[in-house]
């Protein structure tokens, strides 16, 4: 993003975060709250057809699939680069658990204590192991008839161990517990930014990158400063996120503005936290050209993280926090966002792998343990092929999706609100700046993955850029039918 320069990044973020995403999270928690016991299913039928319910679902399935394999990535990438951490994490998942079972029907003013307690037992925990690690060197080969058929390197075991955890973790009772582990991971993050921004204030860095970038040229900032920088905080999987996690453990509809408005905040400061280290944190001007001299050279998402960590190091560095400490502290963190998150998608996958079953006339249980075991292994399979080939390709094609569901959820947001005869011209307005850019960028990437002869690719965003037609010819009925007639579709 501070690839065109920190002020378009800043702006884009700051209005991203504190308007369309602030609006786009309360309305979607809105629309669930007014139908309890509802699921997105059951809610998108109530407005639309079947049709685009179907076409929904696929895109949905194909984005959580993608999603989880980018994160299995990133966490065996972490593992890998930071043996040091392995033993805090796994430390920390049992941590989690205990702090889940000990908050499980406890009184709310027993959660803040409890949770100050947990993170100064993992900061402890951190601190002792800091300087002990667990890793795989090398690689173990199979030949067969003198080629090698199978190699197992320290990045697939972590994947393969990874995978085993996942399985185990969607046991009813162990996956009972993960809205407390994800609270728990929520603190871990929130504790990482109060120290980045204790040590921003102390530092008071120079920022090195210019306010724009003139030479970024190729690509152009437009669409993709909206498609790369808008898909953290307005992200289409929140969407999915929301109706099946965080509505129903709403006490009363009201809440969805704090809750909603809340989480759309503390991700816009982490992508600040992102642009700050992004922009102050080179030695010189001629430093950060040479990292941002190509586009390309800056999409490898396990490497933008390794950035991330030893900018936040580097920040830390300034209230004498050891540098050992500090990159551990920020790995344990980030492993436990990606963990907690990787198996909130992969029950989702579970629950739209079922209803997608039911469409089809298809044997799939939503609990089963052969369908969970396929889904692994699609998933496994994504992130093996992404170690030794381009892990990239998919990044912008998953932005474009994420951003395709972001769009429908507006426009479903907007029925729902002119069935209420409540104003929806501010969600229909951003829908109809949305979806114009995602249409452009899905173009762009469909006429250089033909250039390519990508073929599968190509596929993919041909139906992407059909379903985004569909949403926008739907939008634009919605915008030019009269006012006693909208929300009928």
């Amino acid at each position: 993003s501070v690839f065109w320069g920190w002020v378009p990044a800043f702006l884009w973020v700051v209005v991203g975060s504190s308007i369309a995403a602030g609006v786009y999270a309360i309305g979607t928690l809105w629309l669930a709250a007014q139908h309890p016991g509802k699921t997105l299913r059951e809610i998108v039928l109530h407005y639309f057809s079947p049709r685009l319910w179907s076409a929904l679902l696929a895109l949905a399935l194909f984005l959580l699939i993608v999603f989880a394999a980018l994160l299995l990535l990133l966490s065996s990438r972490l593992l890998v680069n930071h043996p040091s951490v392995v033993m805090p994490f796994w430390l920390q998942v049992l941590l989690a658990t205990a702090l889940g079972a000990f908050l499980k029907d406890r009184i709310d003013r027993a959660i803040a204590p409890a949770i100050v307690i947990a993170l100064v037992l993992l900061m402890l925990i951190v601190w002792l192991f800091s300087y002990f690690s667990i890793g795989f060197s090398g690689a173990l080969d199979f030949d067969f008839y003198g080629r090698s058929r199978f190699t197992l390197d320290a990045d697939l075991m972590w994947i393969l161990l990874l995978a085993t955890y996942l399985f185990y973790a969607q046991h009813p009772r162990f996956a009972n517990l993960l809205k407390p582990r994800a609270g728990f991971a929520a603190a871990m993050l929130g504790l990482l930014l109060l120290i980045f921004f204790v040590a921003v204030i102390v530092a008071h860095p120079v920022l090195i990158a210019p306010g724009f970038n003139p030479a970024a040229t190729t690509p152009s900032a437009l669409p993709w400063l909206l498609v790369t920088i808008t898909g953290g905080a307005l992200a289409g999987i929140y969407l999915l996120f929301a109706h099946q996690f965080t509505a129903p453990a709403l006490r009363h509809p009201a809440d969805s503005r704090e809750v909603g408005y809340g989480a759309v905040i503390l991700e816009g400061m982490v992508a600040v936290s992102a642009i700050i280290i992004c922009s102050a944190g080179f030695a010189s001007a001629t430093e950060w050209k040479q990292f941002y001299a190509s586009w390309s050279g800056i999409q490898e998402p396990a490497y933008l993280l390794e950035l991330y960590i030893n900018g936040f190091v580097y920040f830390a560095s300034y209230l004498g926090i050891n540098e050992n400490f500090a990159s551990n502290l920020a790995a344990v963190a980030l492993l436990s966002l990606t963990l907690v998150s990787l198996e909130a998608v992969l029950r989702l996958l579970r629950i739209l792998g079922h209803e997608a079953g039911e469409g089809l006339g298809l044997p799939i249980e939503e609990n089963g343990r052969l369908p969970l075991i396929a889904i692994l292994l699609i998933i496994v399979v994504l992130s093996a092929n992404a170690i030794t080939s381009e892990a990239t390709a998919l990044i912008p094609l998953f932005g474009a999706g994420n951003q395709l569901l972001v769009a429908f959820g507006m426009l479903l947001l907007v029925v729902a609100l002119e069935r209420r005869q409540r104003p929806g011209q501010l969600v229909l307005g951003m829908a109809l700046v949305l979806l114009p850019a995602i249409l452009w960028a899905i173009a762009l990437l469909l006429g250089a993955w033909w250039s390519q002869g990508s073929w599968g690719l190509v596929l993919v965003s041909l139906l992407l850029f059909a379903f985004g037609l569909w949403i926008l010819a739907v939008t634009v009925q919605i915008l030019w039918k009269p006012a006693d007639e909208r929300g009928e579709t």
